[in-house]
């Protein structure tokens, strides 16, 4: 440091002794208590106030998480209650593969592409849609499907996909919904 600011640092240092060596030593203990209690309210309303508010709202998101936890596992535990009271929720009793599975096993052996498959939430219906597919190849695709026994077509639509023609026979689209018969 500087000579100058060596002197303005005595300066700021030396004033305030200054002024309390003018003052009283009843004067002096009155500043300080009062230095003491300001300090003391500066570090409350600035440190603990704020830890506190924050500890409140941290125990009222865990209160609040903990319903919701409560909530969750009641609805999950009437879920699994219903799921147990509802029969024949599986596919096929003597197949392991869900309906979602057999559609896109059965697909691939006929060489057919899924262009969308949406199975329904009771895991026993689901839509499924070919985009250009040959008319044989989906004929084949649904006489397969129709000897599973099990299984039957809902709804059924077909639209020309153009006026490409394939030597396997005319492009179409279709749509369909199946469903899985309990058994």
């Amino acid at each position: 440091m500087t000579t100058l600011g060596t002197t303005r640092l005595a300066a700021v240092i030396s004033t305030p002794k200054r002024y309390l060596a003018r003052c009283t030593r009843r004067e002096q203990v009155s500043l300080l208590a009062g230095s003491l209690l300001v300090m003391l309210t500066a570090g409350w309303l600035l440190i603990w106030q704020p830890v506190f508010s924050a500890r409140s709202a941290s125990q009222a998101r865990l209160m609040s998480a903990q319903d919701t936890l409560a909530q969750v596992n009641g609805m999950a535990a009437e879920l699994a209650q219903l799921r147990s009271a509802a029969p024949g929720v599986s596919v096929q009793a003597s197949s392991p593969q869900s309906l979602p599975q057999m559609l896109n096993t059965l697909a691939a052996q006929m060489g057919i592409a899924i262009a969308s498959l949406e199975p329904a939430a009771d895991n026993q219906s689901a839509g499924v849609r070919f985009d250009a597919v040959s008319m044989s190849l989906l004929l084949a695709w649904l006489a397969e499907l129709e000897s599973t026994e099990g299984i039957r077509v809902e709804q059924l639509t077909l639209t020309p996909a153009g006026a490409n023609q394939s030597s396997v026979g005319e492009l179409i689209n279709a749509s369909l919904r199946i469903r899985s018969v309990a058994q």
